[in-house]
């Protein structure tokens, strides 16, 4: 029994990163979400996810994972859009000195999309977002926070970035926040009636129109209250008309099929532990996909 964690995943994970490393950012915080008036908790979803995940059993290719804390609550407080610059700072300095091509980024609030977006416009590199979502997150608003990550990533101007926005609805984005962006290619798949299987085949066929560059990166974004409430409740808005957890699962093994040699990196939002059950039913089905996005290599 006591030598039983090490066959688990909880060895892998290193204090320190090194070149060899997978690497998991954590932006535990909430700041953002509740600047757009959402539930208080979010903050403590990465670790909760963590645990979860390193409990599970090591069948997975990779070497070693590191943890690493890119955000500061207190310092959000103070100044929040200096706080995202300095968070896109970390993220952009970090993925640099990593072979793996996979990575992970674990909020807090959909609002820290945009550090890791920014980070990876110094690359000038073709972006293409996966996002995952009952709302756009594209707010019209004269401050941050989680309902306007892509707006503002589009005021940055980026040069090469197409946005799939997967399983919004009408009922849950103005008309306003619907508008177009300006910098960003933007494509609307709303859930409505679809079935998985049938949104899967909508983003797949939106892919196929985007010519894709060899240096291409790819991230899916997903915002946990696009999944069905009765797979996530764990949010501030559960979703009662939401897609399935195997539909970003199908994707996330088409990416692995089709761009395998593609930098990809995996972000998970908005999920607030305060909000789940006592099995942590929200948490185990994160760690997962997390599990399953590194495991197909």
């Amino acid at each position: 029994m006591k030598n039983r964690h090490l066959e688990s995943l909880s060895p892998k994970f290193k204090l320190k990163p090194t070149p060899e490393s997978a690497l998991i950012f954590c932006s535990s915080s909430d700041i953002g979400v509740r600047k757009n008036l959402g539930r208080n908790g979010a903050r403590f979803g990465p670790q909760c996810i963590l645990n979860n995940l390193k409990k599970m059993q090591d069948h997975l290719a990779i070497n070693e994972i590191a943890v690493i804390e890119v955000s500061d609550q207190s310092e959000e407080l103070i100044n929040f859009e200096k706080a995202q610059e300095k968070e896109s700072e970390t993220i952009k300095s970090c993925l640099a000195q990593t072979l793996v091509r996979k990575s992970i980024h674990l909020g807090g609030g959909h609002d820290h999309v945009y550090p890791l977006l920014r980070a990876l416009e110094y690359s000038k590199k073709q972006i293409i977002i996966l996002n995952f979502d009952a709302h756009c997150d594209t707010r019209v608003d004269k401050i941050h926070h989680s309902g306007t990550p892509f707006r503002d990533f589009d005021m940055l101007k980026p040069t090469q970035t197409s946005l799939i926005q997967i399983g919004v609805h009408h009922y849950a984005n103005s008309t306003s926040t619907l508008g177009n962006l300006t910098n960003i290619q933007q494509s609307l798949i709303y859930k409505k009636d679809l079935v998985d299987s049938e949104l899967f085949h909508q983003v797949i066929t939106n892919l196929e129109k985007i010519e894709i560059s060899k240096d291409a990166i790819f991230i899916l974004s997903l915002d946990a209250d696009g999944l069905s409430a009765e797979e996530m409740e764990a949010v501030s808005a559960p979703n009662h008309n939401g897609f399935g957890q195997n539909l970003v699962r199908k994707v996330i093994s088409y990416l692995q099929q089709n761009h395998p040699d593609h930098q990809q990196i995996f972000g998970i939002y908005e999920y607030n532990p305060i909000m789940d059950n006592l099995s942590q039913k929200g948490s185990r089905i994160i760690a997962g996909l997390i599990y399953d996005f590194f495991q197909e290599s």
